[in-house]
């Protein structure tokens, strides 16, 4: 339990991640850890160029860095607490699975975590997709309908429907060009998965996240409509939000003084809004 509590935001010791039962070298591990590393600089370079043979040197001395930091020896007591929390951690999932329980972190990143019935949180996420309007069964995957038949078919599907856009000139050309997604790109399918909410009040409840919007067919246009929308809303409800403690202080102080409307009666409540996506009509955007 004391393990436990450190809470999902723990970071482990050293290279207790790579000390695993995998089947991989060394160097398949470290280039796959390499990956993420590999792609920002990729986003970066092409968002600011610099002279190619910089950008490959400056790349080339990352990647030497990056591996020379694993050839380092751990200090003996660190290789003892790697090997304690290696077991310890193994020993926990084999619990788990033996008495059908789930681990996970809390929505509201309080870096909690929440242990209950393995049973109970899947058929909570099993009914959450059943009874939401977010969310449509469309098919279950594999070896006939995979995974990249979906991705292609969504492709095909937001491509068409900007091409009749453009046809009909409801959109320019540029606006075309921009939203166009192409089948050789990095394009990936979000997943969805559910964490757990816990209340004092009522019974743990489930709530929707999705694995990554960054590689997802509509983030362009995901992206264009924040940028459109996201201004306006913010002037709108300036009066209403608050920022961070600075600026709830800074409010509160001002309703309470220069407004002189901090009652005896006044009551103060919070209160959570979910799904919030389904109740805004385009209407009323």
């Amino acid at each position: 339990m004391e393990f436990l509590h450190r809470g999902p935001s723990y970071v482990s010791p050293c290279q207790l991640h790579i000390l695993s039962e995998s089947q991989l070298t060394m160097d398949q591990i470290l280039t796959k850890q390499m990956a993420p590393l590999r792609r920002e600089l990729t986003r970066f370079f092409t968002k600011y160029p610099v002279d190619l043979s910089r950008r490959m040197n400056f790349e080339k001395e990352i990647q030497n860095l990056f591996h020379a930091s694993f050839d380092q020896s751990i200090p003996s007591t660190l290789e003892e607490r790697i090997l304690y929390e290696k077991q310890l951690i193994k020993s926990i999932r084999y619990q788990l699975n033996k008495d059908q329980l789930i681990l996970r972190r809390t929505v509201d990143n309080y870096n909690t975590y929440y242990l209950g019935s393995l049973n109970e949180f899947q058929k909570k996420s099993d009914d959450f997709v059943q009874h939401s309007i977010s969310y449509e069964f469309i098919g279950m995957l594999d070896c006939i309908n995979t995974e990249q038949q979906q991705l292609d078919e969504i492709i095909d599907s937001i491509n068409s429907q900007f091409e009749t856009l453009h046809q009909k000139r409801l959109i320019n050309n540029d606006y075309r060009t921009k939203f166009i997604i192409s089948k050789k790109s990095t394009t990936k399918l979000p997943h969805l998965y559910f964490l757990p909410e816990t209340n004092e009040d009522i019974e743990m409840t489930v709530q929707p996240k999705f694995s990554s919007y960054q590689y997802s067919p509509i983030q362009k246009l995901a992206q264009y409509l924040d940028e459109l929308l996201r201004p306006l809303f913010n002037n709108l409800s300036v009066s209403t939000r608050f920022l961070n403690t600075d600026d709830f202080i800074y409010k509160l102080r001002y309703f309470a003084i220069k407004l002189d409307s901090l009652l005896p009666k006044t009551q103060f409540v919070t209160f959570k809004i979910h799904d919030l996506y389904d109740n805004v009509t385009h209407a009323g955007l």
